[in-house]
């Protein structure tokens, strides 16, 4: 049976003069993401709205996203009541700092899409959020109309934006199978603004303000799943692999800069 798939891989960082903060995941580490584990429970992920022990959300071998393993987020039940279900990683650091400083999110990431046996087709998407749970930021991947086939060649994800600090709305759509390389990147701008910017490929997508957000805490990221029928969940699933924060370039450099300069100044006292 043929699979149709939506590959996507994103690029994050998170830095500013002051604090410098680095994450890496490719879930092949044997004691953090055991093969067949939950990746809730480990190295600080954590899971709302659904259980994090035999859950949706699993470490296994992938073949789409290259040797090892990788993430696997969807096609089990979620929580009597629950409306989505949000897997996260904690954070706890501004969103941007000075105006030498922004943030960018990335992770490869696969959507597979669903079968004749199972043919609805759930959301997902990626999300940040500050300490009140609010969302930041938010990017959605919501499947088009169901066609008679599930195993047809080519799907439309039509992908919007939405945030508690700005108006959200439609970016565009994305039809599987296709790889592409997104970067959403967030910098300071006037006032107390940010300005967020995504791109596909190198070329811009959609770029927009979110409104007094520039003080913000970035409390958690993670991937968001949202079933088109809580009791009765799609076949398809979220993939994502090798994501990681890593400190703005030129902030680092600095700060290195800064330190060679405090080491010279004793040298000649």
């Amino acid at each position: 049976m043929k699979k149709t798939l939506l590959i996507l891989s994103f690029s994050v960082a998170s830095a500013c003069i002051g604090y410098a903060f680095t994450y890496t995941a490719d879930f092949n580490n044997n004691t953090l993401y055991p093969n067949g584990s939950d990746v809730a429970g480990h190295d600080n992920w954590f899971i709302t709205g659904a259980s994090s022990s035999g859950g949706p959300s699993l470490i296994t071998s992938s073949p789409w996203v290259g040797q090892g393993r990788a993430a696997w987020f969807g096609f089990q039940p979620i929580n009597v009541g629950a409306t989505d279900s949000y897997l996260y990683h904690t954070w706890g650091a501004p969103l941007v700092g000075n105006s030498l400083s922004y943030s960018q999110f990335g992770v490869t990431m696969i959507i597979v899409d669903s079968n004749i046996d199972y043919p609805k087709r759930d959301a997902f998407g990626f999300t940040f959020r500050d300490d009140a749970n609010q969302d930041i930021f938010t990017l959605t991947f919501t499947p088009s109309t169901q066609t008679l086939d599930p195993d047809s060649d080519f799907r439309v994800d039509n992908v919007s934006w939405s945030s508690n600090y700005g108006a959200g709305g439609a970016i565009g759509t994305l039809t599987e199978p296709q790889f592409t390389t997104l970067e959403i990147t967030f910098t300071p701008g006037s006032g107390n603004d940010v300005t967020f910017n995504v791109k596909s490929a190198g070329v811009q997508l959609k770029t927009g303000t979110l409104t007094n957000a520039a003080g913000l805490n970035l409390n958690t990221f993670g991937a968001l799943w949202t079933p088109l029928d809580p009791l009765d969940v799609g076949a398809n699933q979220l993939v994502f692999d090798n994501l990681s924060l890593v400190p703005e370039p030129s902030s680092a450099l600095l700060g290195l800069l800064g330190a060679s300069l405090v080491f010279v100044r004793r040298r000649r006292a």
